[in-house]
Order: C-alpha cells, then structure tokens, then sequence
C-alpha cells in the first residue's frame, strides 16, 4: 500500500471514530443551546432536552463532580418555563448571556452548560490543519529507514 493511500485511510478511520464518539454529545448541545427549536408547547417543553441534559451530565461528570455540579443543580424544568413565559423573544446567545447574568443565584449550575458545550468542536478544521503540519515534519525522506 502506497504511504499517501495509507495516510488518508487513517486519517478517515480517525475522523470516523471521532466523529462517532461525539455526535450525540454536538448533538445534545445543539438541541440545548439553540432555542430557536425548542417546542412552544409547554406539555412538549416539559419533557425536552431532559435524555441530552443526561447524556451530558453522563459524559461530563468527573468534570462536573469537580466543580460541586450536580444534575438536580440545574433546574432545567424552571429554566424551561421562565423561557416559555418571559424570554422566547431572546435569541440563543442573547438567552444564556442574559440568563447568567440576571439570574446566576437562580440557576447557578445551568449557567455553566454554555461554557461545557463551548468545549465541543463543531468542525475538523484543526485536524484538517494538522495534516499539512505533519507533512513538514514527517517528510517520505526521513521516514525511510536506509540513509
């Protein structure tokens, strides 16, 4: 197999694995911080986002065990319907700015979900980046074994 074939084979294998490792995690963020896509119906809101909610409390917990986090902590059910009554006018951005501003005492632990999910890329760009990097380094000259 030639080296340039070999290369992109596990650099596909690689953004595979990743990209399956993570999916459901950008997933979950996407359903959460985006809500613009939230349901208005309260009986539908009431049961949004509570398995996303779990997976990233599953996938995050040593991290959130840490920082004395707990999933009960959130209060994602009130957060939900302050959204529904006051702030749906607000977009995404505008939403979690406001909301760990205004109210931090509240929902102290909610206010760090917008900063966990910053954590998750959203592209390839730096592994794409990457690529002609080890180029450089790794040229077919060094990388043969006579001299």
């Amino acid at each position: 197999m030639h080296l340039n074939t070999a290369k992109l084979i596990l650099l596909h294998n690689c953004h595979n694995a990743v990209y399956n490792r993570f999916s459901d995690l950008h997933n979950a963020a996407v359903k959460i911080l985006h809500v613009k896509i939230w349901p208005t119906d309260e009986n539908q809101l009431s049961l949004f986002c509570v398995e996303e909610i779990k997976l990233l409390s599953q996938h995050y917990q040593l991290l959130l065990e840490k920082s004395g986090i707990t999933e009960e902590g959130y209060a994602w059910a009130d957060f939900k319907i302050l959204w529904h009554h006051n702030l749906k006018h607000l977009s995404a951005n505008e939403l979690w700015k406001f909301v760990c501003k205004a109210y931090s005492s509240h929902f102290p632990n909610l206010c760090h979900i917008p900063n966990i999910l910053g954590a998750l890329t959203v592209s390839n760009a730096g592994v794409q980046r990457a690529v002609p990097t080890m180029k450089r380094v790794k040229t077919d000259y060094r990388n043969c074994l006579h001299t």
